[in-house]
């Protein structure tokens, strides 16, 4: 059994925060989406894999890949197809395929033996359909079996279901669809399923579900994995219940830590800063008697003397100078530079609790 990842090459609604990386690095509570990614295979027990990189992408994911003990991996562009042809990854066994910037919780296993049992040649997840993209209406018998696949319409709810982003594919399947999928399009992928001599079946997700395609996916993903209700686990060492921290973190005086807070390594917070419910990525240093709260920076950010961050979403190597105001909703891109005394409100949509 062997898995497949592929990587979006870019997300139009996270571009401000994926200039010059690959979607599947961008950080997840310091850790990144493929690391996600690859510990959803290996709760299954899925050590194989084959992982598509963007182009020019390869080496910051051969990165990822390296650290992760024990896995055996090939990674190719999409240019590559020719790569199943000459038997590099031999289609001789169920194949799960996972594309994009999909996180999810749900047990691989249990949908894995719905597809034997079933002796399924494709197996759809089914979950409820989503505004922000246009997808296929999935209709299937009381034993799960896909009969009817309607386009998309402009509904929304838990008996609008709908598949994608995750399948479970026999052979016969997966050498008609890889070429396909290799390229990210999903389009007509459910009907040609249909139009094929083998039984195709929807398993229902339970469990959590997330793609992060935009600025209010990629802060809901966040608060999920540090409630807990994503079932993943935050980088760093869990130092006390709901403070995970990296190496090296600098803590002074007066500093208050409202859980849940992930600091990564390096983190210098100065004397009086308070944060809560907040990510701070590895290196960012934030100067004395600062609020943060439920709010996400990446990597090397530099907040001055009585900032105050709530809600907002900063891009690495940011800086914001003394006394400034981030509001919720406020999305500021990498490299940026706030002046003194800014006060900066709404870029995206802030998701409620």
């Amino acid at each position: 059994m062997r898995g497949l990842i592929i990587c979006s090459e870019k997300e139009e609604g996270l571009r401000s925060l994926t200039q010059g990386r690959s979607l599947a690095t961008l950080p997840l509570a310091n850790g990144s989406l493929l690391d996600y990614q690859l510990s959803f295979f290996a709760k299954a027990g899925i050590r194989e894999l084959v992982v598509v990189a963007p182009k020019g992408k390869g080496r910051e994911l051969e990165e990822i890949l390296g650290r992760w003990g024990g896995l055996k991996y090939s990674l190719v562009n999409p240019q590559e197809t020719s790569v199943f042809a000459q038997g590099e990854l031999l289609l001789d066994s169920t194949l799960i395929v996972l594309m994009g910037p999909l996180i999810t919780a749900i047990d691989l296993c249990q949908a894995l033996s719905f597809h034997q049992e079933r002796e399924s040649g494709a197996t759809l997840f089914l979950h409820s359909v989503s505004r922000e993209r246009h997808r296929y209406l999935i209709f299937t018998d009381g034993l799960g079996r896909v009969i009817k696949v309607l386009p998309g319409a402009p509904v929304a709810g838990e008996m609008a279901q709908a598949a994608g982003s995750l399948y479970i594919l026999e052979p016969t399947a997966a050498r008609q669809l890889i070429p396909r999928l290799m390229t990210g399009r999903e389009e007509g992928v459910c009907p040609g399923l249909l139009k094929m001599a083998i039984p195709v079946y929807g398993f229902p997700v339970v469990g959590y579900w997330q793609e992060v395609r935009n600025p209010t996916a990629y802060f809901r993903v966040h608060r999920d994995i540090l409630s807990g209700r994503a079932g993943l686990k935050p980088a760093g060492v869990e130092e006390s219940p709901g403070i995970w921290l990296g190496q090296g973190v600098e803590v002074r005086a007066g500093v208050e830590l409202v859980p849940p807070v992930v600091l990564g390594a390096g983190v210098q917070l100065g004397a009086g800063v308070r944060v809560q419910g907040s990510v701070l990525g590895p290196g960012t240093q934030v100067d004395g008697e600062t609020v943060v709260e439920d709010s996400l920076l990446l990597a090397n950010c530099y907040l001055g003397r009585g900032v105050v961050v709530q809600g907002a979403i900063v891009g690495e190597d940011t800086i914001v100078a003394g006394g400034s105001i981030l509001r919720p909703g406020m999305l500021l891109a990498p490299q940026s530079v706030v002046s003194r005394d800014s006060l900066l409100g709404r870029a995206f949509e802030f998701p409620l609790l």
